[in-house]
């Protein structure tokens, strides 16, 4: 059991790695954690891809002004 679970690897797909089940656990944690700190961001009322939605938009519209086109 020991050498099946925590020596054997499994060939990851799309990619050429192979991992262990401690390290396909960990991903699978670490990815729960990072979506559930982005729901409680946006029930605090920060919306991470609002922000950097509205950041892009500026830098376009500075980046237009200093060319002299025309903002719509």
């Amino acid at each position: 059991m020991y050498k099946m679970f925590f020596d054997g690897s499994i060939h990851l797909p799309l990619s050429n790695r192979e991992a262990n089940i401690i390290e396909i656990s960990f991903g699978i944690c670490i990815a729960v954690e990072c979506w559930s700190i982005l729901e409680n961001m946006k029930r605090l009322g920060f919306s991470l891809l609002g922000s950097i939605t509205k950041a892009f938009k500026g830098f376009y519209g500075a980046l237009k002004t200093v060319k002299g086109e025309n903002i719509d």
